[in-house]
């Protein structure tokens, strides 16, 4: 069915809520352990880790922006996961898939408020790199 094949995506809070003291890599260990493809993990200005069942732990670092740039975070997360399911369903990589949802995410911090922050498939094609 589909919701197998869908990786699980969920904010760092929730998985250090697993283990206070450990790295983010160990609690998706665990959920791969459980049967569970591939979990993300986003960590806001610091990226996100990608897990696999076959490529183990990667970090994606995000997109740098300078900080004048940041006008509000509040959004940021859900624009990756709903980009990161664009792109993974385009077929891309999950490593390049959640570099790209990184770069929408990018877009939207640098708008105030959330749904006017979230921007529109030609202005993602015409402002990131491929």
């Amino acid at each position: 069915n589909l919701w197998s094949r869908l990786p699980l995506c969920t904010h760092d809070n929730l998985l250090f809520a697993l283990r206070a003291s450990c790295p983010p890599a160990l609690p998706c260990h665990r959920l791969l352990d459980r049967g569970v493809r591939c979990v993300l993990v986003t960590l806001g200005a610091d990226g996100c880790i990608v897990c696999t069942s076959n490529e183990g732990a990667t970090h994606v670092p995000a997109t740098p922006l300078p900080n004048e740039a940041v006008v509000d975070t509040t959004g940021a997360g859900d624009a990756f996961t709903g980009a990161f399911a664009v792109f993974s369903g385009m077929g891309l990589p999950i490593p390049e898939a959640a570099r790209r949802a990184g770069q929408v995410a990018s877009l939207t911090v640098q708008v105030a408020g959330t749904q006017p922050s979230y921007p529109s498939r030609s202005h993602v094609i015409e402002s990131l790199p491929s």
